[in-house]
């Protein structure tokens, strides 16, 4: 019974933790807080991802990243750590988060009838 109500408060943690990061707080705060290194907010964030992931789909999550990366005033190595991936897969994401929304916007444009593509009907 006291080995139950233990892990009950650790997931309670664990879920405390993982918002107080999605809200923006920084791991170092986290850990001084929660009086743990930083190496262990790392673990539970990484353990708690694919649980996230299930809850946050990876669309609006890459939107998420593209408008920090854009302007949210955060590094590749800040939005990483807040989402447990690396700034290398950080940058992936935003540079094609905004080729997508290039296309978005030139697509339309393109399907217009043009004479020098061929598609002048006259």
């Amino acid at each position: 019974m006291k080995q139950e109500a233990f892990l009950k408060l650790i997931a309670k943690r664990d879920k405390i933790i993982c918002r107080e990061y999605r809200q923006g707080m920084s791991l170092e705060r986290i850990a001084a807080e929660w009086k743990m290194g930083r190496a262990n907010v790392m673990r539970i964030l990484r353990e708690h991802s694919a649980e996230y992931q299930r809850v946050y789909p990876t669309q609006k999550r890459n939107q998420e990243i593209y408008r920090l990366w854009r302007g949210g005033g955060l590094t590749l190595q800040e939005i990483g750590d807040r989402y447990g991936i690396t700034r290398e897969r950080v940058r992936q994401i935003a540079f094609r988060e905004r080729r997508q929304r290039s296309r978005a916007v030139i697509s339309p444009l393109l399907s217009v009838d043009h004479p020098r593509r061929g598609n002048d009907t006259t």
